[in-house]
């Protein structure tokens, strides 16, 4: 549980690194939304705290790295500085380097010194298994490029937002799926979180709005374009701004 909650926390971290990179501007709604979203998310964790300093500094240097990962994606993908492609073909060789001198070493360990679960397969097994990784490589690139997609069109902030609703749907699906069970209390949670997703994107289509009026007057400018559409009976977007999340 407590681990939990400190993943929820990344996105402090990634709009912390966000003001440091200019890829952020600081504004007090930004992290009143942010603390409503970390709040949710905290409703919806489960199970006993059991609190150790050494996993605790692990997983948030982990955290940290992975933070500061996030950003400089936002800063190389930003602008037209990279693509989208190219981004994935830059970063493709130095991750197969890295994991090529992992697997070298562990290799060449005795396997009294390699834990099972890092233990290498037989060629037979990765013969037998080859659809499936050929298939997870396949999914792995898309993955890869879609993040990146995601991230240059919104920013590293709004990437960790809908991170929150791929959270939601995963929940969603093992409660179909693997008939999962779910507390009212979590239901609340996940509804609270895609609150505060789309208040985020939302308040972010209307940046004007609430510079000038503030937080009520975004709200106010985004019910009058609701109800100005419902009125001429047609489909508007409420996000007027292509890629604002």
């Amino acid at each position: 549980a407590f681990l939990q909650m400190l993943k929820e926390t990344n996105i402090i971290l990634v709009y912390f690194f966000s003001l440091l990179a200019s890829l952020e501007t600081f504004a007090w709604w930004h992290l009143q939304v942010i603390g409503f979203a970390i709040f949710a998310a905290s409703l919806a964790v489960r199970g006993e705290m059991h609190f150790t300093l050494v996993g605790f500094l692990v997983q948030f240097l982990g955290q940290v790295a992975e933070s500061i990962r996030i950003v400089m994606m936002g800063v190389l993908l930003s602008g037209q500085k990279l693509d989208a492609l190219s981004f994935v073909l830059l970063l493709s060789p130095v991750c197969a380097a890295l994991l090529g001198v992992f697997l070298a070493v562990v290799a060449v360990l005795p396997e009294a010194m390699v834990a099972s679960s890092l233990a290498l397969p037989s060629a037979s097994k990765i013969c037998e298994f080859a659809p499936s990784l050929l298939a997870n490589c396949c999914v792995a690139f898309l993955l890869n490029v879609s993040i990146a997609l995601m991230i240059k069109h919104t920013s590293p902030v709004g990437y960790l937002f809908l991170g929150i609703v791929k959270d939601v749907c995963a929940v969603c699906v093992s409660v179909v799926a693997l008939h999962e069970t779910v507390t009212g209390l979590q239901y609340l949670a996940f509804s609270l979180q895609i609150a505060a997703v789309l208040t985020w994107s939302l308040l972010k289509a209307h940046s004007e709005a609430l510079k000038a009026e503030g937080l009520l007057g975004a709200w106010s400018a985004v019910a009058a374009r609701v109800l100005s559409s419902v009125g001429d009976g047609e489909r508007r977007p409420l996000v007027s701004k292509p890629g604002v999340v």
